[in-house]
């Protein structure tokens, strides 16, 4: 079963088209004849119950059926000859032109405009579906270095640990809970690296599928912490999994420096209050 709802695509109960299935056959979202969107967890071991993750919460429109349109609305209504139709219910995504849905292995149903996430279900991990730690490679990533599927870096406290999984997702963990993902799942990832130029790139076999963006600041090196953030370093930190570094651009003065690194979750305004 496809895994995927692509742009003027429709799900119909009683047809070949009625779910999509994550590619490792754990997750199933598909129309109810009552009208209702599920979500379903589905137990490797068959005498144990599907559960519900996520629902629409539309169990009164029995005959509906649910399209992503190609505006990039997924949207649940009737079918009708009318130009315009009515949503019984929508992700309210539309204005995004050839979106598509996707089901993941992580439980996550997402709708992607190219490489951007629009919508998504958030759906509650399931500790049986979350990947087992891979090879470690210490805490942190420097230039040249690469995380092939499955490898991981691990905190020194060993509390956190950022893993490209064999999806192609690269994913921070605390524990088993992800708390950053880079949302590259089902890209053909075959590697991250983090290149000489300070820049830390997910790469399938022909293109970049997602960089930090830090390009043009040598000998970076990416680090993950026992506070749990993941910082990439040029002498200065330059990007971390909160947002991009605002002083990684330019020249600062140090007590600039140490202020806006207290904003950004680097330093702890302690540590500011008493060098001044």
């Amino acid at each position: 079963m496809p895994h995927v709802l692509q742009p003027g695509q429709t799900l119909q109960v009683f047809t070949s088209s009625s779910h999509l299935i994550s590619p490792n056959g754990c997750y199933a979202f598909g129309l109810r004849t009552d009208g209702d969107l599920t979500l379903n967890y589905v137990p490797p071991d068959p005498s144990l119950p599907v559960e519900v993750r996520w629902s629409s919460g539309t169990g009164i429109f029995p005959g509906a059926v649910c399209s992503m349109f190609r505006d990039g609305a997924l949207a649940l209504h009737y079918l009708s000859a009318r130009r315009y139709v009515p949503f019984l219910w929508t992700s309210q995504t539309a204005g995004h032109p050839n979106s598509c849905l996707v089901m993941h292995d992580d439980g996550d149903l997402v709708i992607y405009q190219r490489l951007r996430s629009l919508w998504k279900t958030h759906t509650p991990r399931d500790l049986r579906t979350v990947p087992e730690p891979g090879p470690g490679k210490g805490d942190q990533l420097h230039p040249k270095d690469k995380l092939l599927p499955g490898e991981q870096l691990v905190s020194q406290n060993r509390q956190f640990r950022m893993q490209l999984q064999l999806d192609g997702n690269l994913v921070l963990f605390d524990g088993n809970d992800d708390i950053w993902e880079s949302e590259t799942q089902d890209r053909a990832v075959t590697h991250c690296t983090m290149q000489t130029d300070g820049n830390l790139v997910i790469y399938n076999e022909d293109s970049v599928v997602w960089a930090s963006g830090t390009g043009h600041r040598t000998e970076a090196c990416l680090e993950i912490r026992d506070d749990g953030n993941a910082v990439i370093y040029a002498s200065v930190p330059i990007w971390s999994r909160h947002a991009w570094a605002p002083w990684a651009g330019g020249v600062v003065s140090r007590r600039q420096n140490r202020q806006e690194q207290v904003a950004f979750g680097l330093e702890s305004s302690a540590r500011v209050s008493k060098r001044r």
